[in-house]
């Protein structure tokens, strides 16, 4: 048995409507979930592997994805990876700051991440969340920890177009045929 708290205004979301989500999530992690009203969240299966699988997709929803975009971990070369922001700041003023940078104005810094390091992305709270293969969450969160490192937007954005080049190109080699 795996327990997971989530905050409580996103039990509603993990349930959806009338248990629906719920059942979707229990069907694609093949575990079964008790979803308290305070946000605990017990987590059964016969399988410990398939405990643990779930337990990021309940986690992920009490981060700020929708369910849909949790089932994609479902898939087991997706990975999720939450970035508690209060290790690295003190203060709500600068947590606040550095959850700006990441957005961008207008959301923009945050759609060029999701789109060059081909991940979804949730800020919520006092994390910042990823759902992606495994190489794109590192190119994520590299992106991620040079803005909290204060380095210029431009710069982060050439990182990413680096590190998607690169993802483009390795994934051509996979699907090029070797001569004999």
């Amino acid at each position: 048995m795996q327990l997971v708290k989530i905050p409580e205004e996103r039990v509603a979301v993990l349930l959806g409507e009338k248990g629906r989500d719920k059942r979707r999530l229990e069907k694609a992690s093949s575990a079964k979930f008790k979803i308290s009203e305070d946000g605990e969240v017990e987590i059964r299966a016969n399988d410990p592997v398939v405990e643990w699988r779930a337990k990021d997709f309940v986690f992920a929803v009490g981060r700020g994805f929708s369910p849909s975009k949790a089932m994609k971990l479902a898939n087991e070369d997706c990975y999720l990876r939450v970035i508690d922001l209060r290790l690295m700041f003190n203060t709500p003023k600068q947590i606040n700051r550095v959850k700006g940078r990441i957005i961008g104005e207008e959301g923009r810094t945050r759609q060029v991440i999701e789109e060059c390091a081909d991940v979804d992305l949730c800020i919520y709270g006092h994390t910042v969340a990823m759902i992606g293969m495994l190489e794109e969450v590192g190119i994520a969160e590299r992106a991620i920890q040079m803005l909290m490192e204060g380095a210029m937007h431009s710069t982060v954005y050439k990182m990413l177009e680096e590190g998607r080049r690169r993802l483009n190109e390795s994934r051509m080699s996979l699907w090029e045929e070797k001569p004999r």
